[in-house]
């Protein structure tokens, strides 16, 4: 069974980490492989080479996603957090865990409804 697979950048609260692995979700942290201080276009070419869907909180990922749809590359998804919900630890949890259920009941698909898709997550 396909399952969705997340990679946090360096605005993710650790917390979001913790909680989603506790529900047995796969999560890499930028942070574990000593890539907290890469640029943003650097995280999204590791999260696409590893189909990893991206969470960040940075802005300029919505540019990111359309000049890579543009020159037509693949990315695994970008999870785009609203800046004012950048801490609210419960909602990232619970929209990515939203994510996961919805890829493990086939009611969505990773190829139709997450790979090169923006998903927002407002608080």
């Amino acid at each position: 069974m396909a399952t969705i697979r997340f990679y946090l950048d360096a605005q993710i609260p650790k917390q979001v980490a913790i909680q989603l692995r506790a529900k047995g979700v796969d999560v890499l942290r930028c942070q574990e492989i000593g890539w907290d201080d890469k640029k943003d276009p650097e995280h999204l070419e590791y999260a696409a080479s590893e189909k990893r869907m991206i969470v960040t909180a940075d802005e300029d990922f919505e540019r990111l996603h359309a000049q890579w749809q543009q020159e037509g590359k693949f990315h695994a998804g970008i999870a785009q957090v609203a800046h004012e919900s950048q801490h609210a630890v419960g909602v990232m949890v619970k929209e990515l865990w939203y994510l996961v259920e919805a890829i493990e009941t086939e009611a969505a698909s990773l190829e139709k409804d997450i790979y090169n898709q923006v998903y927002r997550i407002k608080g």
